[in-house]
């Protein structure tokens, strides 16, 4: 099933098809009221469920549908059909879901593996395109924003390399698979495909190019505070100045602190994609103390505590954003950040020599 609107839907859906019977690996309950904590819990159950042909096609009548037909033996599909009903069984049919490792597509690409004596693992051996970070960024890159955004919640296991295998957690990904895969007697896999479009599908829009676009821009417009705070070091904190670095420290801290928020929350999730996430070293909730330090620098109140505390807090991350980048040149880490890395160190440079304290005066009697 293509994508759909909703950000779940928008990596597409798979489901197998055994007679008129659709055993569907991705149910969950959408009107849970704790929906929203049990996901980031992880306690979030998603279940097999098994539904007449008609009705799940009906379903999906606003996407496109493509079929592939396996060839597998009445023998085959007998056994397969008895090993999904044997899982779709009340006391067996809910499983912790894992977006990259465990998720409708891979459920389904187990079975039809198991099914095939190995044909798909044989053929999702090879090398893959891209990572785990860059398929996520690929499919998200229509709306503008929203693929960075997602991808700052993930950690440098997602920037390993891929093999088709690994990548098959993406529906669009397994149908390739299937579609390359061979019967060790050398048959293809798929005997046939075939397209079916519901009477309200619509060709989504290409949105992609824009998307990109803004991405683009918003990612030079995160370069912005660089020359604004360096003219500010260069021509000295007059009033006017300070005022201005006042208020770009504390609309700095204010952004990288929320963001900083929201990756501490991914970071103590129990996904192994969002734990240990190097991007908090950069982007932090301590930030968010520059806000009152930038705003007693912008009332020219330089002895403030908030402004030394601001200092202190500049400083350390500046240290901290250093030593990450250290880490990456020796080939310690490997987190795919090196554009925020290199943004985050420099603002805070540059912060931390405006917000050195003014010199002291001097006089003669």
């Amino acid at each position: 099933m293509t994508p759909g609107p909703r950000l779940f839907e928008r990596f597409g859906h798979t489901a197998l098809v055994v007679g008129e019977r659709v055993y569907n690996f991705g149910t969950f309950d959408g009107d849970d009221p704790h929906l929203v904590a049990r996901f980031l819990r992880r306690d979030l159950p998603y279940w097999l469920s098994v539904g007449p042909r008609e009705a799940h096609f009906g379903h999906y009548d606003e996407r496109r549908i493509t079929i592939q037909t396996l060839a597998l033996s009445p023998a085959e599909e007998a056994e397969l059909a008895a090993r999904l009903d044997d899982n779709a069984r009340p006391e067996r049919r809910a499983y912790r879901y894992d977006f990259f490792l465990d998720n409708c597509a891979t459920r389904v690409r187990d079975a039809i593996d198991r099914s095939t004596g190995g044909a798909l693992a044989r053929a999702g051996a090879a090398p893959g395109s891209s990572s785990f970070r860059g398929l996520v960024e690929q499919v998200l890159a229509g709306p503008p924003l929203l693929g960075a955004a997602v991808s700052l919640l993930l950690n440098a296991s997602t920037d390993v390399p891929t093999t088709r295998w690994q990548e098959a957690f993406l529906p669009r990904e397994l149908q390739r698979l299937l579609a390359d895969a061979v019967r060790a007697d050398g048959r293809p896999l798929v005997r046939a495909t075939r397209v079916h479009q519901g009477a309200a599908y619509r060709p989504a829009a290409g949105s992609a190019g824009w998307g990109r676009a803004i991405d683009r821009a918003a990612g030079a417009a995160a370069w912005l505070p660089l020359p604004i705070a360096a003219l500010v070091v260069l021509v000295g904190r007059r009033r006017r100045g300070g005022r201005a670095l006042g208020a770009a420290l504390a609309l700095g801290g204010l952004l990288g602190g929320l963001l900083g928020a929201v990756l501490l929350v991914a970071a103590l999730m129990p996904y192994p994609c969002t734990r240990a996430n190097a991007s908090l070293l950069l982007l932090h909730p301590l930030l968010l103390a520059l806000v009152p330090g930038g705003l007693a620098l912008r009332r020219a109140a330089e002895g403030s505590p908030w402004v030394r505390l601001a200092r202190l807090v500049v400083g350390l991350s500046a240290l901290v954003a250093a030593l990450d980048g250290a880490a990456h040149l020796v080939g310690l880490a490997h987190e795919r950040h090196l554009g925020l890395l290199a943004a985050v160190l420099a603002w805070h440079l540059l912060a931390l020599a405006a917000l050195r304290p003014p010199p002291a005066s001097t006089g003669t009697t």
